[in-house]
Order: C-alpha cells, then structure tokens, then sequence
C-alpha cells in the first residue's frame, strides 16, 4: 500500500500515520510533499515537488494542507493519474472557490475519485468510532482501500 501525502503536518503524524499504521501495518508505505522543507513525519519518504509525488504510483493520496490551499492540490490531483484522492474538509475555504469546485467535480469520473474527510470530529471520542466505522465502510465500498482489514 503506497500512500502519498501533500502537508506533512501536525495531523498526518499525530492522526493519519498512526491510524493508517495500524490499519495496514508492515505493508504501509508513504510518501510526501510539503512546502516546508523542514517537515518530515518518520517514516514518510520525502518528494522534492508535488510534480514528483503525483508521479508515484500511488494507491491513495491525502490532501491535508491548510484548508486555502486544498483547491488548487486537488485540481492539480485530479490532472494526474491518481484514483483515489482524499481531502480534509473543507475543500473550499472560500465562497469563489465553490464555483471552481463544482466545474473540477463535474468533469466525467472527477466526483468518483473524491472522498472528503474532517479530521476534526475524529478528535471526539465518542464521534470517533462512528467516523471511522463510517469511513471505513466508505472506503471499502468504493475501493479505497482494497485488501485492507476493517477493525
């Protein structure tokens, strides 16, 4: 499983790395791009530009840049090969960014490729397991992540 970042922030190390280590365990490899070059989670292999990220083969990508600049990585996302593309909510940070979404969206099989995901609510115990349990049945329903085991 090879799993490709672009923010290599706070939350991919404390939530999403953690969470997909024990998921896939050993088989989890990831990969990533940030703006900082000072940002490096352990065991996220570091691209030197988003243009290399998008040309690994990815099974996954998450976008967890700060929410302004989810737009713009997504669309260049959706330019790319990548089949599975996860972005934190929300994707749009401002109302002129809604227009420019729907058309990205509205592209044939754009919609199919993204999933949204607010990493905030996860931060609630009691949200949390629904959140997840909800996640995962969504992921495994549209292949996000074939092969994987469930909790």
């Amino acid at each position: 499983m090879l799993l490709g970042f672009v923010g290599l922030g706070a939350v991919v190390e404390t939530a999403y790395l953690p969470a997909l280590r024990s998921l896939f365990g050993d088989s989890l490899r990831c990969v990533g791009f940030d703006v900082q070059p000072t940002k490096q989670p352990a065991g996220v292999t570091r691209c030197t530009s988003l243009e290399e990220l998008f040309t690994q083969p990815l099974d996954t990508l998450f976008i967890t840049t700060a929410s302004l600049h989810h737009l713009e990585v997504l669309e260049q996302a959706l330019a790319s090969p990548i089949t599975r593309i996860v972005v934190e909510k929300p994707i749009v940070a401002t109302l002129s960014q809604i227009e420019k979404l729907k058309m990205l969206l509205a592209q044939p099989g754009a919609a199919d490729r993204v999933l949204a995901l607010d990493h905030w609510m996860a931060r609630i115990e009691m949200v949390k397991r629904g959140v997840v349990s909800t996640f995962c049945r969504d992921c495994e329903n549209r292949r996000f992540f074939a092969g994987a085991k469930w909790i």
